[in-house]
């Protein structure tokens, strides 16, 4: 059992009551974590694809918190036909999920008459559940991995770049302590190169001094 927001997602259905056009209905009673809309959407693509049947209160016009489906045939609850409702509210951060349904009168199936069709409605829902619950997890799981495997990779992306920042600025420090030394070499030249310079002056001024001296 998973708990969170003071509701528990416990699957197991539960006997409990719901008041639907000012009358109380038996029900059975669910708390799950998808959001009512995707409920609704899943229930509604279940009894179409299991019964052929449309259950009405939910699409591009309209979201009620109660769908339903009247004088219709749903094979694992009667062979007769009989009005079938769900309803999907959110409680507190999670969807709540109630069935319950009639011969068409307001006499809803309950656990004292029509307890089989009662007992069906519950065994409804948890096949719902078991076809509805492990594919919805099963995405979240693949869109959680394909978002973790693409963290990953960016976080790999970016330790590679790192290391061949590092790298480069290795061969950077090299090359400025080459350059460096040959500054530092360059300055000693430079240093003998100048007192060549100021020599030769020295000499050529000597020279010329005494050469013009000299009678020709």
């Amino acid at each position: 059992m998973v708990s969170f927001f003071g509701y528990s997602q416990n699957l197991e259905p539960v006997k409990d009551r719901i008041n639907y056009e000012e009358e109380y209905a038996e029900c059975w009673k669910v708390f799950v974590t998808p959001e009512p809309s995707e409920v609704k959407r899943a229930f509604k693509s279940y009894l179409k694809d299991r019964y052929d049947v449309k259950l009405k209160g939910f699409g591009m016009f309209s979201n009620k918190d109660v769908l339903y489906a009247e004088d219709v045939v749903i094979t694992k609850i009667s062979t007769k036909r009989i009005n079938f409702y769900l309803s999907v509210i959110d409680e507190e951060g999670v969807s709540e999920i109630k069935v319950f349904g009639n011969y068409g009168y307001s006499l809803y199936f309950n656990n004292d008459k029509q307890k089989d069709e009662f007992i069906a409605l519950r065994s409804l829902l948890v096949d719902f559940l078991n076809s509805y619950l492990p594919e919805y997890y099963k995405e979240k799981v693949e869109d959680a991995t394909k978002h973790y495997s693409k963290f990953v990779e960016e976080d790999e992306d970016l330790n590679k770049k790192i290391d061949d920042n590092k790298k480069e600025i290795e061969k950077l420090t090299k090359e400025n302590e080459d350059l460096s030394k040959e500054i530092e070499k360059n300055k000693e030249e430079i240093k003998l190169s100048k007192e060549n310079l100021v020599k030769n002056k020295e000499q050529l001024d000597n020279i010329t001094k005494q050469l013009s001296t000299i009678k020709r």
